[in-house]
């Protein structure tokens, strides 16, 4: 802490400071903006914070002044300044004490910090930290203290109210797009008057006040207005799965209604012809419409949960390939887990993003290939498509459309919730067990009997045949132990396996081998092959028995 007792909260605006006297200087060398800007109120208040809290820096920036301008103009500006911060509130002070009778200011249990704002006679709730809030925050400081206030002055304000949330408000548990409510659910619609569908067995309604708090960001779109007795016919027109699909595509919808279970991953894939990506992008106008509907390959794990954290629904198109510790991340975030990583470079805290979200991938062959990920994937083929419909046309088709499939897909969930009691007492060993007893109580609102579990296990059973015929590694051990067991060490194995198949993907080492028939045991299973994994090494290495069961 320097002489002037700076409040550790202003420090955070020092990189703001920064940027705007950065920016000018570069103006004022271009000759773009005058000498008048930095006699500017907004600027002092900038060269102000960068003098009281980082004086190498602003030594720096006083040298490049002196040489253009009167610098001890700017000083006295400057003196001024910090000599009347004691005399009289800051303007950030002055924000703070005007809109917080207009907030209600509370935070969840990971102490981040949200404010609901009463607007026309109903609430928005938003991250005090969002773009959202801070543009808020500038047109209400512009009508109360009609003017415009810096920068440094909306950042000060924000980040007071964030403390203030999270020190002296109630801890409320906001949600996203979803949540759970009594034996039913609520959807967060989306739209301009923040209404949402209670939903309850055998009824929903729209209701202009929540009964639990949303929050939103602004890649946020509208769901569609549900009618009344609306119907699904045209829904099945408008996307391109095969009939024995469809129980997948409604129950994976009905799962994504719910924020209280494990989620599956629908994969779609087929070749190019296929309508993958349009089939995706509809089936998320039904889930959680988006800005971008869907997105390309995240670079790296944490593009993944920063991304998840914003959305309800995960939505990549076109993918390939995934590595390892990327499926691993996807397992994650269907299943619960977190990501961390450090929040400033500046100082050691760690930063905890979790969050469990559905998931739709598409690409032309199987992305998923890593047995856990296998198993919280649904694997949907598309087959080419015999016609093509203009955008244009499809677009007017789903505009026209949406609001009856949206009611009958109400409706049926409303029909499922209620035989869902029913289904919860079916005995089920799955990991996805929430999604498959959901499955069987769709089947009992159809009039049918349970045969969800059935159909899911033959649909896991072909993804993980696809994912062993596309293993090198896997393909040639099964011929290796058709007509007899191998007894050996790794290295031998891996020389006898590039001896029967020769290919760029297999394992590069003994131990690599090694750490791939531990990953794939289940799959070797399926298909009859049992590996023994010696644990005491011997004179050549450690050794690994398999046979065909």
């Amino acid at each position: 802490m320097n002489k002037y007792d700076i409040n550790p909260v202003v420090d955070e605006n020092l990189y703001s400071a920064m940027a705007i006297v950065s920016d000018a200087l570069g103006s004022l060398n271009n000759g773009a903006i005058d000498h008048g800007v930095f006699f500017e109120d907004d600027m002092v208040d900038a060269l102000t914070l960068i003098y009281e809290c980082d004086q190498p820096q602003y030594q720096r920036i006083r040298v490049e002044l002196k040489n253009v301008l009167s610098i001890s103009a700017i000083e006295r500006l400057i003196k001024e300044n910090t000599g009347s911060r004691n005399d009289k509130p800051s303007q950030a002070d002055e924000l703070v004490n005007l809109v917080k009778n207009d907030l209600e200011l509370f935070h969840d249990e990971e102490k981040i910090a949200f404010a609901t704002i009463h607007i026309n006679g109903h609430e928005e709730t938003y991250l005090i930290d969002s773009s959202s809030f801070y543009e808020w925050l500038s047109v209400s400081a512009y009508k109360k203290l009609n003017h415009c206030p810096s920068e440094l002055t909306i950042r000060s304000t924000q980040q007071t109210l964030s403390a203030m949330a999270r020190f002296e408000g109630k801890e409320i548990k906001p949600f996203l797009r979803v949540a759970n409510y009594k034996n039913g659910y609520v959807i967060d619609i989306g739209d301009c008057d923040w209404r949402v569908i209670v939903i309850s067995p055998n009824r929903w309604e729209i209701r202009d006040v929540s009964p639990v708090k949303f929050w939103r960001n602004n890649n946020m779109r509208s769901l569609p207005i549900p009618n009344k007795n609306g119907s699904l016919k045209a829904l099945w027109e408008l996307l391109n799965i095969q009939k024995k699909d469809k129980i997948f595509i409604l129950n994976f919808i009905f799962e994504c209604w719910r924020n209280d279970t494990e989620f599956p991953i629908l994969e779609l894939i087929g070749e190019q012809g296929t309508a993958k990506s349009t089939t995706q992008s509809i089936l998320r106008k039904f889930i959680d419409p988006n800005k971008v509907a869907l997105r390309a390959a995240p670079k790296n794990i944490e593009d993944l949960f920063v991304s998840a954290s914003q959305n309800w629904l995960a939505s990549y198109n076109n993918l390939s390939y995934l590595k390892p510790d990327m499926q691993d991340a996807f397992c994650i975030l269907s299943t619960g887990g977190g990501h961390s990583t450090r929040k400033l470079y500046t100082n050691n805290e760690e930063s905890v993003i979790d969050v469990s979200r559905p998931c739709i991938i598409n690409g032309i062959s199987g992305i998923a290939t890593a047995q856990d990920l296998l198993d919280r994937v649904i694997r949907l083929e598309l087959q080419p498509i015999k016609s093509f419909t203009p955008q244009s046309e499809l677009d007017k088709i789903i505009k026209k459309e949406s609001s009856g499939i949206f009611g009958g897909l109400l409706d049926r969930f409303c029909k499922v919730l209620s035989f869902l009691p029913k289904a919860q007492e079916l005995p089920v060993k799955d990991r996805m067990a929430d999604f498959v007893k959901l499955g069987e109580a769709l089947c009992y609102s159809f009039g049918k009997q349970p045969k969800f579990e059935k159909v899911y296990r033959a649909n896991k059973t072909i993804s993980i045949t696809q994912a062993i015929e596309a293993s090198p590694a896997i393909m040639a051990i099964d011929k290796i132990v058709r007509n007899r067991p191998f007894n050996g060490t790794y290295a031998r194995l891996l020389s006898k396996i590039k001896y029967n198949y020769l290919s760029y993907d297999l394992p590069k080492s003994a131990k690599g081998l090694a750490d791939l028939l531990k990953r794939q045991a289940p799959a070797l299973r399926k298909i009859g092959i049992k590996c023994t994994h010696h644990k005491q090494r011997k004179n050549d290495g450690y050794h690994v028995s398999i046979q065909k069961i």
